[in-house]
């Protein structure tokens, strides 16, 4: 199973007692809880923040609660419901802890202090009942074993205490400083992997004196033994690794899918499955007894970034802020393929082949601090739409964010517009055109100053390449085969621009809000729409691909203020507007269906499909119909949908109100959805229990 939508790196990780749920924590908050079986976000409270590093994390109180110890010293137990705190102590008055480590079992938690000193409590009541000294002035890392007995603190020493009693059982010393630890189920043995090494250390508790090596491939960031003892798994790098604790040689099969360093694990408490997470801002759970990744996904949208439709209309594919992009059943709204990972960072731009079999995705280079992370960089992925293998990696010739993709008719061409990381109010771009056949790129525009984010299109039949790229707007026409100049660039201070579906006209939207449909060959003006929006907002428009429709997503100062406005070029003068909360901020979150019917919207956390003549014909109703009234106007602030003399129809709860579905969606891809209908009369469909419609 592979878990996406996680924007901050995820630093640990902790499983329930009954192995169903797994908590998911920052450096500075607990980011949510998921649903081991289906992938799914259970938690509708966040929880608080903490100003100081999260140093462990556990399921406490029958798996109600989260258990958090922080570096301040504070020990939180928050009820996963509410986010409320529900008990808290101070574990060290110095405010100087180290490290922490929860018991198997959860009843413990162990704290380490920059003065060596640990301390166990009871997480039930938060009573202290032992303080023990460490191997040395400051202790590194605590660890307790499978059934919670001992405990042990280690740095370059290790220092051994039964955890009830406080009695010292042992004390090991080696030459390294100590990175993972753990000890077998039985209490017998004992695995610890150095910071600086790439060997793994097997004791026998029993024969203190008697050590064996495992030659390891890199440092062990963390170690666990099997139920029986026999296996020791060790997770260095992007893989995870089993040894055979008797012959000391690999067991099994190494498990590895992880594009970056894996920075978390956590270990089911059957120990069955391990949780990995990594910089590629991915989760994993596989199945320790193989090489098999757990249960199949149920994984929903988040932080959609942009969106784009195949042109027989069957899936949709979507790019998102932790990188991921995930192809959709548009019928269903079922993931089709497994998540395609890869990217590190936002995918900035998503298109598909016109034969359905490509797909291609852009992002922006991993940065930390203006510093670029990597070197092997490549922004532009191109995936097989049909199975979801990776097919190439294309590298552009500087790095930036890749801001739009688009595939010439024929599939043999990738055009990319690139914009370098703004310096002030300064940037730069560039349109590049690539063979895939051989793998080369050209660079047909090169601008210095790109004030307006770039857009380019191909013709239908792919002898024409259009680009708005330049400072003031003006619109570029190339021949592909050749890169040179088409006749005329258009001085109309272009900021969106789209070919029509049989590629004579051009359809653009001008800097004072202006779309217009022109004759691609002449440039006369076939059609003017005066659309009153701001430059800025040109990145939410899409254009049907016969240049009829047009339509934008708007932003107001609330999320039940966003809209769509939808205009018709056959009657410019209509505009039809309806209520949506997408909450879209950034990106190209707007994409029509290839027959024109149809609007893909993308949103933070959902996706939505709207029938453009039944949301027209909808919003053209009167306001007795509490549908249209709906669509129109949103829910009320406190949440009731009133008919026509103000009396009371239906009351949503604030929390549901971005989930809620009407007719003319037809499909909505979201952890939840609220469906509201209403018979012919206007009569809504609610029943005695209308909170059914919750799924």
């Amino acid at each position: 199973m592979t878990l996406t939508g996680h924007v901050a790196q995820v630093r640990l990780m902790a499983y329930s007692l009954n192995g169903r749920n797994l908590a998911l924590s920052s450096s500075h908050f607990i980011m949510c809880i998921r649903d081991t079986r289906t992938g799914e976000e259970i938690t509708m409270v966040p929880m608080s923040g903490y100003n100081d590093y999260i140093l462990a994390i556990a399921f406490v109180w029958g798996d109600t609660c989260i258990a958090v110890c922080s570096s301040d010293g504070v020990v939180r137990v928050q009820d996963i419901f509410t986010g409320r705190d529900v008990l808290n102590w101070f574990c060290d008055e110095t405010k100087r802890i180290v490290c922490a480590s929860f018991s198997p079992d959860s009843t413990l938690v162990a704290s380490g202090s920059e003065s060596g000193t640990i301390c166990v409590w009871k997480t039930d009541t938060g009573e202290r009942t032992l303080v023990l000294r460490g191997p040395i002035n400051k202790v590194t890392g605590i660890a307790f074993s499978f059934n919670g007995r001992l405990v042990v603190a280690f740095s370059s020493i290790i220092r051994v205490w039964n955890s009830h009693t406080g009695l010292a059982i042992g004390e090991y010393v080696t030459t390294y400083m100590i990175k993972s630890l753990a000890i077998s189920p039985d209490g017998k043995v004992m695995a610890a992997g150095g910071t600086y090494t790439d060997m793994i250390e097997i004791w026998d508790l029993d024969i203190p004196a008697r050590a064996s090596a495992l030659q390891n491939t890199g440092v062990a960031l963390s170690l666990a033994f099997s139920l029986d003892g026999s296996r020791v798994s060790a997770i260095s790098g992007n893989h995870i690794r089993f040894w055979n604790c008797r012959t000391k040689q690999k067991a099994g099969t190494l498990l590895h899918g992880h594009s970056g360093t894996i920075h978390s694990v956590a270990y089911s408490p059957d120990q069955s499955y391990i949780a990995s997470a990594s910089s590629d801002h991915t989760i994993r759970i596989w199945d320790t007894r193989g090489s098999r990744i757990g249960a199949k996904p149920l994984l929903k949208p988040s932080r959609i970034t942009c969106v784009a439709v195949s042109r027989d209309n069957t899936f949709i594919v979507s790019g998102s802020f932790d990188g991921s992009v995930c192809v959709w059943n548009a019928q269903s709204g079922e993931l089709k393929l497994r998540p395609l990972l890869g990217h590190k960072c936002s995918v900035g731009s998503v298109a598909i082949s016109s034969n359905g079999r490509l797909i291609a995705s852009g992002s922006d280079p991993e940065y930390d601090q203006g510093t670029l992370q990597s070197d092997d960089h490549h922004p532009i992925r191109l995936w097989n739409a049909l199975t979801g293998e990776e097919m190439d990696e294309l590298r552009e010739r500087i790095d930036g964010d890749v801001k739009e993709l688009a595939f010439s008719p024929d599939a043999s061409q990738l055009a990319s517009v690139l914009v370098v990381r703004p310096l002030w109010l300064h940037k730069e771009a560039t349109i590049h055109v690539w063979n895939l056949k051989r793998r080369t790129s050209s660079v047909f525009r090169a601008i210095n100053d790109a004030s307006t984010l770039p857009s380019i299109t191909f013709s239908t039949d792919g002898r024409l390449l259009v680009g708005a790229i330049d400072t003031i707007g003006q619109v570029h026409i190339w021949q592909t085969h050749s890169s040179q100049p088409f006749s005329w660039p258009l001085d109309e201070n272009f900021r969106f621009l789209r070919f029509s579906q049989d590629g004579r006209r051009l359809v653009t939207g001008t800097d004072s809000g202006m779309l217009r449909i022109s004759d691609i060959n002449s440039g006369g003006l076939l059609v003017s729409v005066h659309l009153g929006l701001f430059t800025y907002t040109f990145d939410r428009v899409a254009c049907s691909p016969n240049g009829r429709f047009i339509a934008h997503i708007s932003t107001g100062e609330t999320k039940s203020a966003q809209k769509i406005e939808i205009w018709d070029a056959a009657a410019p003068s209509v505009i039809t507007t309806v209520c949506v909360n997408l909450n879209v901020h950034w990106g190209r979150g707007a994409a029509f269906a290839t027959a024109g019917h149809s609007i893909i919207l993308g949103g933070k956390n959902k996706i939505m499909v709207w029938q453009v003549e039944a949301v027209r014909s909808l919003a053209a109703g009167p306001l007795c119909n509490p549908l249209s009234q709906l669509l129109r106007t949103g829910l009320s602030e406190d949440g009731w949908l009133k008919g026509p003399s103000g009396e009371l129809l239906l009351w949503v709860p604030p929390e549901y109100h971005e989930y809620v579905q009407l007719p003319p969606c037809t499909l909505m891809i979201s952890k939840h959805r609220v469906v509201i209908t209403a018979d012919a009369n206007g009569v809504i469909h609610n029943g005695d229990n209308w909170t059914s419609c919750w799924r």
